[in-house]
Protein backbone atom coordinates (compact mmCIF):
# COMPACT_ATOMS: atom_id res chain seq x y z
CA UNK A 1 0.00 0.00 0.00
CA UNK A 2 1.29 3.49 -0.89
CA UNK A 3 2.12 5.64 2.12
CA UNK A 4 1.98 9.27 0.97
CA UNK A 5 3.59 11.18 3.80
CA UNK A 6 4.38 14.87 3.94
CA UNK A 7 8.07 14.01 3.69
CA UNK A 8 7.44 12.08 0.45
CA UNK A 9 5.40 14.95 -0.98
CA UNK A 10 8.12 17.47 -0.15
CA UNK A 11 10.73 15.11 -1.57
CA UNK A 12 8.83 14.76 -4.86
CA UNK A 13 8.02 18.47 -5.07
CA UNK A 14 11.68 19.40 -4.66
CA UNK A 15 12.80 16.83 -7.22
CA UNK A 16 10.08 17.80 -9.72
CA UNK A 17 11.12 21.45 -9.35
CA UNK A 18 14.65 20.40 -10.38
CA UNK A 19 13.27 18.52 -13.41
CA UNK A 20 11.17 21.51 -14.52
CA UNK A 21 14.17 23.83 -14.12
CA UNK A 22 16.37 21.46 -16.13
CA UNK A 23 13.75 21.10 -18.88
CA UNK A 24 13.52 24.89 -19.23
CA UNK A 25 17.32 25.24 -19.27
CA UNK A 26 17.61 22.45 -21.84
CA UNK A 27 15.01 24.03 -24.13
CA UNK A 28 16.56 27.48 -23.85
CA UNK A 29 20.11 26.17 -24.30
CA UNK A 30 19.30 24.19 -27.44
CA UNK A 31 17.72 27.26 -29.01
CA UNK A 32 20.69 29.52 -28.28
CA UNK A 33 23.72 27.29 -28.95
CA UNK A 34 24.87 27.27 -32.57
CA UNK A 35 27.72 24.81 -32.02
CA UNK A 36 26.27 21.33 -32.61
CA UNK A 37 28.97 19.60 -30.56
CA UNK A 38 28.50 21.88 -27.56
CA UNK A 39 24.74 21.44 -27.83
CA UNK A 40 25.13 17.65 -27.88
CA UNK A 41 27.51 17.37 -24.91
CA UNK A 42 25.67 19.88 -22.72
CA UNK A 43 22.36 18.19 -23.55
CA UNK A 44 23.73 14.79 -22.46
CA UNK A 45 24.56 16.26 -19.04
CA UNK A 46 21.07 17.75 -18.70
CA UNK A 47 19.30 14.58 -19.85
CA UNK A 48 21.47 12.48 -17.51
CA UNK A 49 20.49 14.77 -14.64
CA UNK A 50 16.79 14.45 -15.50
CA UNK A 51 17.03 10.65 -15.73
CA UNK A 52 18.87 10.57 -12.40
CA UNK A 53 16.18 12.65 -10.69
CA UNK A 54 13.34 10.61 -12.23
CA UNK A 55 15.02 7.44 -10.98
CA UNK A 56 15.48 9.02 -7.55
CA UNK A 57 11.77 9.93 -7.39
CA UNK A 58 10.87 6.40 -8.49
CA UNK A 59 12.95 4.96 -5.65
CA UNK A 60 11.27 7.27 -3.12
CA UNK A 61 7.76 6.37 -4.28
CA UNK A 62 8.27 2.61 -4.52
CA UNK A 63 10.16 2.73 -1.22
CA UNK A 64 7.01 3.96 0.47
CA UNK A 65 5.06 0.81 -0.44
CA UNK A 66 4.86 -2.50 1.35
CA UNK A 67 4.20 -4.45 -1.84
CA UNK A 68 6.96 -6.98 -2.52
CA UNK A 69 6.12 -7.02 -6.23
CA UNK A 70 7.42 -3.45 -6.43
CA UNK A 71 10.88 -4.49 -5.32
CA UNK A 72 11.81 -4.95 -8.96
CA UNK A 73 10.66 -1.37 -9.61
CA UNK A 74 13.11 -0.14 -6.95
CA UNK A 75 15.93 -1.98 -8.72
CA UNK A 76 14.80 -0.51 -12.04
CA UNK A 77 14.72 3.09 -10.83
CA UNK A 78 17.91 2.68 -8.78
CA UNK A 79 19.82 1.35 -11.78
CA UNK A 80 18.69 4.32 -13.88
CA UNK A 81 19.62 6.80 -11.15
CA UNK A 82 23.05 5.33 -10.39
CA UNK A 83 24.14 5.10 -14.04
CA UNK A 84 22.75 8.53 -14.97
CA UNK A 85 24.39 10.19 -11.96
CA UNK A 86 27.82 8.88 -12.91
CA UNK A 87 27.23 9.58 -16.61
CA UNK A 88 26.55 13.24 -15.79
CA UNK A 89 29.86 13.48 -13.88
CA UNK A 90 31.80 11.76 -16.70
CA UNK A 91 30.21 14.01 -19.32
CA UNK A 92 31.28 17.03 -17.28
CA UNK A 93 34.90 15.85 -17.71
CA UNK A 94 34.34 15.64 -21.47
CA UNK A 95 32.52 18.99 -21.58
CA UNK A 96 35.18 20.84 -19.56
CA UNK A 97 37.81 19.55 -22.00
CA UNK A 98 35.69 20.68 -24.94
CA UNK A 99 35.33 24.19 -23.49
CA UNK A 100 39.12 24.48 -23.50
CA UNK A 101 39.99 22.87 -26.83
CA UNK A 102 36.69 23.32 -28.74
CA UNK A 103 37.22 19.74 -29.94
CA UNK A 104 35.43 16.53 -29.00
CA UNK A 105 37.45 13.33 -29.23
CA UNK A 106 35.63 10.37 -27.68
CA UNK A 107 37.91 7.82 -29.33
CA UNK A 108 41.20 9.19 -28.02
CA UNK A 109 43.27 7.60 -25.26
CA UNK A 110 42.27 10.28 -22.72
CA UNK A 111 38.55 9.72 -23.29
CA UNK A 112 38.91 5.94 -23.16
CA UNK A 113 40.92 6.02 -19.91
CA UNK A 114 38.45 8.47 -18.38
CA UNK A 115 35.63 6.10 -19.37
CA UNK A 116 37.02 3.14 -17.38
CA UNK A 117 35.50 4.23 -14.01
CA UNK A 118 32.15 4.81 -15.75
CA UNK A 119 32.29 1.32 -17.26
CA UNK A 120 33.09 -0.22 -13.85
CA UNK A 121 30.26 1.76 -12.27
CA UNK A 122 27.76 0.59 -14.90
CA UNK A 123 28.79 -3.07 -14.41
CA UNK A 124 28.48 -2.87 -10.61
CA UNK A 125 25.12 -1.09 -10.94
CA UNK A 126 23.69 -3.74 -13.25
CA UNK A 127 24.93 -6.52 -10.94
CA UNK A 128 23.52 -4.88 -7.82
CA UNK A 129 20.00 -6.38 -8.16
CA UNK A 130 21.64 -9.82 -7.90
CA UNK A 131 24.54 -9.21 -5.51
CA UNK A 132 23.55 -6.01 -3.69
CA UNK A 133 26.83 -4.20 -4.46
CA UNK A 134 25.44 -0.65 -4.52
CA UNK A 135 21.95 -1.13 -3.09
CA UNK A 136 19.71 -3.87 -1.76
CA UNK A 137 16.15 -4.27 -0.54
CA UNK A 138 15.67 -4.52 3.19
CA UNK A 139 12.12 -4.72 4.60
CA UNK A 140 10.72 -3.40 1.33
CA UNK A 141 13.01 -0.36 1.22
CA UNK A 142 16.23 0.51 -0.61
CA UNK A 143 19.36 0.43 1.55
CA UNK A 144 23.04 1.08 0.94
CA UNK A 145 25.03 -1.83 -0.37
CA UNK A 146 28.61 -2.53 0.80
CA UNK A 147 30.06 -0.78 -2.29
CA UNK A 148 27.74 2.25 -2.30
CA UNK A 149 30.64 4.53 -1.33
CA UNK A 150 32.57 3.25 -4.38
CA UNK A 151 29.77 4.60 -6.59
CA UNK A 152 29.87 8.03 -4.94
CA UNK A 153 33.68 8.08 -4.93
CA UNK A 154 33.71 7.49 -8.71
CA UNK A 155 31.46 10.51 -9.15
CA UNK A 156 33.59 12.58 -6.76
CA UNK A 157 36.79 11.46 -8.54
CA UNK A 158 35.47 12.74 -11.89
CA UNK A 159 34.57 16.11 -10.42
CA UNK A 160 37.83 16.38 -8.48
CA UNK A 161 39.75 15.59 -11.67
CA UNK A 162 38.21 18.61 -13.40
CA UNK A 163 38.86 20.87 -10.39
CA UNK A 164 42.45 19.75 -9.77
CA UNK A 165 43.46 19.69 -13.43
CA UNK A 166 42.11 23.19 -14.07
CA UNK A 167 43.63 24.54 -10.84
CA UNK A 168 47.10 23.12 -11.62
CA UNK A 169 47.06 24.51 -15.16
CA UNK A 170 45.78 27.89 -13.98
CA UNK A 171 48.53 28.17 -11.36
CA UNK A 172 51.53 26.66 -13.16
CA UNK A 173 50.93 27.06 -16.92
CA UNK A 174 52.17 30.42 -18.23
CA UNK A 175 49.80 30.24 -21.19
CA UNK A 176 46.71 29.66 -19.03
CA UNK A 177 46.01 33.41 -18.78
CA UNK A 178 44.53 33.27 -22.29
CA UNK A 179 41.78 30.98 -21.02
CA UNK A 180 41.81 31.90 -17.34
CA UNK A 181 38.06 32.57 -17.35
CA UNK A 182 37.33 29.06 -18.66
CA UNK A 183 39.65 27.40 -16.13
CA UNK A 184 38.10 29.46 -13.34
CA UNK A 185 34.56 28.67 -14.43
CA UNK A 186 35.32 24.95 -14.64
CA UNK A 187 36.54 25.04 -11.04
CA UNK A 188 33.59 27.07 -9.75
CA UNK A 189 30.99 25.04 -11.67
CA UNK A 190 32.34 21.84 -10.13
CA UNK A 191 31.70 23.03 -6.58
CA UNK A 192 27.93 22.33 -6.39
CA UNK A 193 28.59 18.84 -7.75
CA UNK A 194 31.45 18.01 -5.38
CA UNK A 195 29.69 19.39 -2.29
CA UNK A 196 26.39 17.61 -2.93
CA UNK A 197 28.12 14.38 -4.00
CA UNK A 198 30.05 14.31 -0.71
CA UNK A 199 26.88 15.02 1.27
CA UNK A 200 25.11 12.20 -0.59
CA UNK A 201 27.67 9.83 0.90
CA UNK A 202 26.27 10.51 4.36
CA UNK A 203 22.63 11.27 3.61
CA UNK A 204 21.52 8.39 1.39
CA UNK A 205 17.85 8.68 0.52
CA UNK A 206 17.79 12.48 0.19
CA UNK A 207 17.73 14.43 -3.13
CA UNK A 208 20.98 16.27 -2.40
CA UNK A 209 22.91 15.35 -5.54
CA UNK A 210 19.81 16.21 -7.61
CA UNK A 211 20.04 19.79 -6.33
CA UNK A 212 23.77 19.88 -7.07
CA UNK A 213 23.23 18.76 -10.66
CA UNK A 214 20.54 21.40 -11.17
CA UNK A 215 22.70 24.19 -9.71
CA UNK A 216 25.65 23.05 -11.82
CA UNK A 217 23.68 23.06 -15.08
CA UNK A 218 22.10 26.42 -14.19
CA UNK A 219 25.58 27.89 -13.59
CA UNK A 220 26.91 26.62 -16.94
CA UNK A 221 23.80 28.00 -18.68
CA UNK A 222 24.25 31.46 -17.16
CA UNK A 223 27.93 31.44 -18.12
CA UNK A 224 27.10 30.33 -21.64
CA UNK A 225 24.50 33.10 -21.97
CA UNK A 226 27.02 35.68 -20.77
CA UNK A 227 29.58 34.32 -23.23
CA UNK A 228 27.09 34.60 -26.09
CA UNK A 229 26.44 38.25 -25.20
CA UNK A 230 30.13 39.17 -25.11
CA UNK A 231 31.73 36.79 -27.63
CA UNK A 232 31.43 36.22 -31.35
CA UNK A 233 29.51 33.00 -31.93
CA UNK A 234 31.76 31.61 -34.67
CA UNK A 235 35.26 32.53 -33.56
CA UNK A 236 34.83 32.83 -29.79
CA UNK A 237 36.74 36.13 -29.57
CA UNK A 238 35.14 39.38 -28.42
CA UNK A 239 32.23 40.70 -30.44
CA UNK A 240 31.52 44.22 -31.65
CA UNK A 241 29.64 45.22 -28.49
CA UNK A 242 32.62 44.32 -26.33
CA UNK A 243 34.88 46.32 -28.64
CA UNK A 244 32.78 49.45 -28.14
CA UNK A 245 32.78 48.98 -24.35
CA UNK A 246 36.54 48.47 -24.31
CA UNK A 247 37.20 51.52 -26.48
CA UNK A 248 34.94 53.71 -24.32
CA UNK A 249 36.98 52.83 -21.24
CA UNK A 250 40.39 52.95 -22.94
CA UNK A 251 39.86 56.23 -24.80
CA UNK A 252 38.51 57.88 -21.67
CA UNK A 253 41.55 56.71 -19.74
CA UNK A 254 43.94 58.03 -22.39
CA UNK A 255 42.14 61.37 -22.60
CA UNK A 256 42.70 61.92 -18.86
CA UNK A 257 46.28 60.64 -18.69
CA UNK A 258 49.26 62.91 -19.34
CA UNK A 259 51.97 60.33 -18.68
CA UNK A 260 51.95 57.84 -21.55
CA UNK A 261 54.97 55.69 -22.33
CA UNK A 262 53.19 54.15 -25.33
CA UNK A 263 50.44 55.25 -27.67
CA UNK A 264 47.05 53.67 -28.23
CA UNK A 265 46.64 52.10 -31.68
CA UNK A 266 43.57 50.63 -33.34
CA UNK A 267 44.08 48.09 -36.14
CA UNK A 268 41.24 47.23 -38.49
CA UNK A 269 41.73 44.39 -40.97
CA UNK A 270 39.93 42.15 -43.39
CA UNK A 271 40.80 38.89 -45.13
CA UNK A 272 42.21 39.24 -48.63
CA UNK A 273 40.15 37.47 -51.30
CA UNK A 274 37.73 36.10 -48.71
CA UNK A 275 34.86 35.98 -51.22
CA UNK A 276 37.02 33.87 -53.51
CA UNK A 277 37.73 31.43 -50.66
CA UNK A 278 33.99 31.12 -49.99
CA UNK A 279 33.11 30.73 -53.67
CA UNK A 280 35.88 28.21 -54.40
CA UNK A 281 35.95 26.09 -51.24
CA UNK A 282 32.51 26.73 -49.74
CA UNK A 283 31.24 28.63 -46.71
CA UNK A 284 32.30 25.93 -44.26
CA UNK A 285 35.90 26.39 -45.34
CA UNK A 286 35.36 30.14 -45.19
CA UNK A 287 34.32 29.80 -41.56
CA UNK A 288 37.43 27.71 -40.90
CA UNK A 289 39.56 30.48 -42.39
CA UNK A 290 37.93 33.03 -40.07
CA UNK A 291 38.63 30.79 -37.07
CA UNK A 292 42.30 30.55 -38.09
CA UNK A 293 42.42 34.35 -38.22
CA UNK A 294 40.79 34.56 -34.77
CA UNK A 295 43.28 32.05 -33.37
CA UNK A 296 46.13 34.17 -34.73
CA UNK A 297 44.67 37.35 -33.24
CA UNK A 298 44.33 35.69 -29.84
CA UNK A 299 47.97 34.61 -29.96
CA UNK A 300 49.07 38.12 -30.89
CA UNK A 301 46.89 39.48 -28.09
CA UNK A 302 48.79 37.30 -25.66
CA UNK A 303 52.15 38.52 -26.96
CA UNK A 304 51.31 42.23 -26.85
CA UNK A 305 48.51 42.36 -24.27
CA UNK A 306 46.07 43.61 -26.90
CA UNK A 307 42.31 43.47 -27.25
CA UNK A 308 40.95 41.61 -30.28
CA UNK A 309 37.43 41.29 -31.65
CA UNK A 310 35.48 40.35 -34.72
CA UNK A 311 33.98 43.51 -36.18
CA UNK A 312 31.70 41.85 -38.72
CA UNK A 313 31.95 39.47 -41.69
CA UNK A 314 35.65 39.02 -42.41
CA UNK A 315 36.62 42.23 -40.59
CA UNK A 316 38.53 42.16 -37.31
CA UNK A 317 39.80 44.84 -34.94
CA UNK A 318 42.72 44.88 -32.51
CA UNK A 319 43.49 47.60 -29.98
CA UNK A 320 46.81 47.85 -28.20
CA UNK A 321 49.57 50.09 -26.90
CA UNK A 322 52.70 50.49 -29.04
CA UNK A 323 55.60 52.92 -29.15
CA UNK A 324 55.03 54.54 -32.56
CA UNK A 325 53.84 53.99 -36.15
CA UNK A 326 56.96 52.02 -37.00
CA UNK A 327 56.09 49.59 -34.20
CA UNK A 328 52.55 49.43 -35.54
CA UNK A 329 53.79 48.47 -39.02
CA UNK A 330 56.07 45.82 -37.51
CA UNK A 331 53.07 44.55 -35.52
CA UNK A 332 51.03 44.24 -38.74
CA UNK A 333 53.84 42.36 -40.47
CA UNK A 334 54.26 39.98 -37.53
CA UNK A 335 50.53 39.34 -37.48
CA UNK A 336 50.47 38.28 -41.14
CA UNK A 337 53.60 36.15 -40.68
CA UNK A 338 51.98 34.31 -37.77
CA UNK A 339 48.76 33.92 -39.77
CA UNK A 340 50.69 32.31 -42.64
CA UNK A 341 52.24 29.84 -40.17
CA UNK A 342 48.84 28.85 -38.76
CA UNK A 343 47.40 28.51 -42.25
CA UNK A 344 50.28 26.29 -43.33
CA UNK A 345 49.80 24.06 -40.26
CA UNK A 346 46.12 23.76 -41.18
CA UNK A 347 47.19 22.40 -44.58
CA UNK A 348 45.11 24.85 -46.61
CA UNK A 349 45.85 25.15 -50.31
CA UNK A 350 44.91 28.82 -50.41
CA UNK A 351 46.83 31.81 -49.12
CA UNK A 352 45.46 33.54 -46.03
CA UNK A 353 46.52 37.14 -45.57
CA UNK A 354 45.13 40.28 -43.97
CA UNK A 355 45.00 43.83 -45.25
CA UNK A 356 45.57 45.97 -42.16
CA UNK A 357 44.99 49.64 -41.51
CA UNK A 358 45.77 51.35 -38.23
CA UNK A 359 45.31 54.65 -36.46
CA UNK A 360 46.96 56.27 -33.45
CA UNK A 361 44.69 57.84 -30.87
CA UNK A 362 45.21 61.57 -30.26
CA UNK A 363 43.32 64.63 -29.00
CA UNK A 364 41.70 65.22 -32.39
CA UNK A 365 39.69 62.00 -32.03
CA UNK A 366 36.65 62.56 -29.85
CA UNK A 367 34.43 59.58 -30.71
CA UNK A 368 34.81 55.85 -31.30
CA UNK A 369 33.52 56.06 -34.91
CA UNK A 370 36.20 58.67 -35.66
CA UNK A 371 38.92 56.38 -34.29
CA UNK A 372 37.68 53.41 -36.31
CA UNK A 373 37.15 55.52 -39.42
CA UNK A 374 40.71 56.84 -39.26
CA UNK A 375 42.08 53.29 -39.32
CA UNK A 376 39.54 52.28 -41.96
CA UNK A 377 40.72 55.04 -44.32
CA UNK A 378 44.25 53.64 -44.14
CA UNK A 379 42.88 50.16 -44.86
CA UNK A 380 40.99 51.52 -47.87
CA UNK A 381 44.14 53.18 -49.24
CA UNK A 382 46.14 49.96 -48.81
CA UNK A 383 43.57 47.89 -50.70
CA UNK A 384 43.29 50.54 -53.41
CA UNK A 385 47.08 50.61 -53.87
CA UNK A 386 47.23 46.81 -54.08
CA UNK A 387 44.54 46.72 -56.76
CA UNK A 388 46.61 49.23 -58.75
CA UNK A 389 49.62 46.91 -58.46
CA UNK A 390 51.44 49.08 -55.97
CA UNK A 391 52.76 48.24 -52.51
CA UNK A 392 51.60 50.43 -49.69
Amino acid sequence: MLNISKELLYYCEGSLSCIIALAIILHYRNRRLNNNTERLVSSIIAYSAIIYIVGDIGIAITDSTNVELLNSAIYFFASFAFIAGTAAAYTWVVYSEFLLTRKLDLTGIKALVAGIPLFIDVVLTLLSPFFGFYYRIENGSAAKGPLFNVHMLIIIAYILFVMIRNTVILVFDENSSKKADIYGHNIIFSMPLIITAVLQLFFFGHPIYSSGLTLFILATQLSSTTHMVTADELTGINNRNQLIKFLETKMHSYALSNDKLNHLFLFIMDVDNFKKINDTYGHVEGDEALMIVAKTLKQMSGRYNCFCSRYGGDEFVMVGELYDSTSARAFSHELNTLLAEHNKKAGNSYELQLSIGFAQYDESITTIPEFIDKADRMLYNIKKARKAGNFY
